[in-house]
């Protein structure tokens, strides 16, 4: 019995770390996506930009 407790209780606390794995991958995502976004919009007015420069 305490050695089945013991293991349910390693099961929680992996299933626990992975959720804050996950969190934080979550968390990484989210920012590299924001980013991403931003660099696009910047990159097309600065292309914008660079065309009526050369035009």
């Amino acid at each position: 019995m305490i050695q089945h407790t013991a293991h349910r209780g390693a099961a929680i606390e992996r299933h626990h770390m992975l959720a804050i794995v996950l969190h934080c991958y979550g968390k990484f995502i989210n920012i590299f996506y924001k980013f991403y976004r931003i660099g696009r919009v910047y990159f097309k007015k600065s292309k914008n930009i660079y065309k009526n420069l050369v035009n």
